[in-house]
């Protein structure tokens, strides 16, 4: 990771392509940049969207009546240096502005794949012998997503139905069901599909966290959920886009070492604030 000195931002505000519940035009509406924007943004591995809550300050009123407009899609892209990155994108789903002397405040509120879980619904009868590999493509089809890559390395998806399969009503609902027969979880990331073991992580370049890439402080040990269960442990960072949900990560510190799997993250930032951190929850591998 880069030393971390000058904080960098990007809001871009786009239509979703006719039909689609994931794709946006390559057009923007509004881009965003060099103004205050305070956000908090919450993603998870659980199946409801991750979300983000975001101020903007003194937008024009062109750009403040585009938050109106609905269907409308928003990537936030944060960092340090002049590289941010995507930490967020999805669709919002309210917007309010109120003048509160000498600014104007943009408020607005968006869902990861809102659209898509909750206005996606699926109505399909498959014969025996179908395998969860094939009904699992024509789920995410009918949300616009397209099957993940590292499915391919899942042998439970060639688990076969011999008295065939039935899938009708909300497309999520029926994407849940037909993982947990199979022992895997879904959630959507910026805009896409994942989709993993219940205990496992992606299969990707582990993230390292300690001092050098921004932890501030000490891990922090969690009580477990239930008994038997590891204890989650927390930590806190200056803002590091690459910790996601689902990542592996290397933790190094003088109360805690090993490999974790991100469960859960919040980014809070204010572009003229003192804010500007991650906050991660994860599970010991």
């Amino acid at each position: 990771m880069p030393a971390l000195y000058k904080r960098e931002l990007e809001l871009v505000l786009a239509h979703p392509l006719n039909g689609s519940f994931t794709r946006t035009s390559t057009i923007s509406v509004v881009k965003i940049s060099g103004l205050r924007v305070t956000f908090r943004v919450e993603k998870t591995l659980n199946a409801e969207p991750n979300t983000a809550e975001v101020e903007v300050y003194n937008l024009n009123e062109r750009s403040r009546g585009e938050f109106q407009e609905r269907p409308i899609a928003v990537r936030l892209y944060a960092g340090h240096n002049g590289t941010p990155k995507q930490i967020f994108s999805g669709d919002i789903f309210y917007a309010t502005s109120k003048r509160d002397a000498p600014h104007w405040i943009t408020s607005f509120q968006a869902g990861d794949g809102q659209r898509a879980i909750r206005q996606a619904r699926t109505n399909k009868s498959y014969r025996a012998g179908l395998k969860a590999r094939e009904a699992l493509r024509e789920i995410l089809n009918s949300m616009g997503f397209n099957t993940p890559s590292n499915t391919l390395l899942f042998r439970e998806l060639d688990t076969e139905f011999a008295n065939g399969l039935v899938l009708e009503g909300p497309s999520r609902t029926e994407l849940t069901k037909l993982l947990n027969k199979v022992g895997l979880t879904w959630s959507i990331q910026d805009g896409q599909i994942q989709i993993l073991r219940r205990t496992g992580a992606l299969v990707e370049r582990a993230v390292e966290l300690n001092q050098s890439t921004g932890m501030i402080g000490s891990p922090e040990f969690n009580t477990p959920q239930r008994e038997g269960a590891p204890a989650t442990v927390t930590v806190q960072s200056l803002l590091y886009p690459e910790l996601a949900p689902g990542r592996l990560v290397i933790l190094t510190s003088l109360t805690a070492n090993g490999q974790f799997r991100i469960d859960r993250v919040v980014h809070n930032g204010d572009t003229h604030g003192s804010e500007w951190t991650t906050e991660v929850e994860m599970t010991p591998l």
